[in-house]
């Protein structure tokens, strides 16, 4: 899997789960009505909280290979399109999107990939799931039953996606942490899912950057175009 598709498969579910993390805290809150449903109950949560934290473990598992990649690591998030994803793990990868740029680094490859918002198209652009409307417009949600989870939903597009054939977002026993699983998977039968937990608010204060690039880095866009580095200010 590329590193491009698999930024996006990131991304995508990175703001997916802006929507979605949190509803069995957020129906427990003055004002939310418990009776709405966890996807409901989330949007409120999200809306009372300009700046969060995730602890975040992955799993992406190709179909043809039967290769598993596992990490882990940590996500803070700033509004709906501003966030960095941090793996603790190795390959200690890194994931910034300041709203303008979205920007991945890659220490083992000596390598960064970045270019503005508006240019990442498809799946991958942090501008698809801003709002639950946007979410509830595009996919038809399946409520499904399983014993190993309390909640879980199936999402499939409405219109035909090349890079999506449906996910699955699941909300896990309740516990002190609540934490929520999301998958993607595409028509090739490859998925990648994502456990967020210790979802915790940070101060309103607190910013995104964009971080520095060594001198050494090979600089490109996300399709291996050359580009200029940007500068801190986040132009080029």
């Amino acid at each position: 899997m590329s590193n491009r598709r698999v930024l996006g498969s990131i991304v995508y579910l990175m703001l997916f789960a802006c929507i979605c993390i949190g509803a069995d805290s957020s129906a427990n809150l003055p004002g939310i009505d418990p009776s709405r449903s966890p996807l409901d109950a989330l949007q409120a949560k999200i809306n009372t909280t300009k700046a969060f934290s995730m602890d975040f473990k992955q799993k992406n598992t190709n179909s043809t290979t039967l290769q598993i990649f596992e990490g882990n690591g940590i996500v803070k998030v700033s509004g709906s399109s501003k966030f960095d994803w941090e793996y603790t793990s190795s390959p200690n990868n890194r994931i910034v999107s300041d709203g303008v740029y979205v920007v991945m680094l890659t220490p083992e490859t000596e390598q960064v990939m970045y270019d503005n918002v508006e240019n990442i198209t498809g799946i991958w652009s942090p501008l698809n799931l801003l709002s639950s409307d946007k979410l509830k417009a595009n996919y038809e949600i399946i409520p499904e039953h399983s014993s190993e989870v309390r909640v879980q939903y199936k999402l499939v597009p409405k219109e035909h996606n090349n890079e999506v054939e449906y996910l699955v977002i699941r909300f896990l026993s309740p516990s002190e942490t609540f934490p929520i699983q999301i998958a993607i998977h595409d028509h090739s039968g490859n998925s990648n899912e994502l456990t967020f937990s210790n979802f915790n608010k940070l101060s309103d204060a607190w910013k995104v950057s964009l971080p520095d690039v060594p001198a050494d880095y090979d600089v490109t866009d996300f399709q291996g175009n050359p580009k200029r580095v940007y500068n801190q200010s986040g132009s080029q």
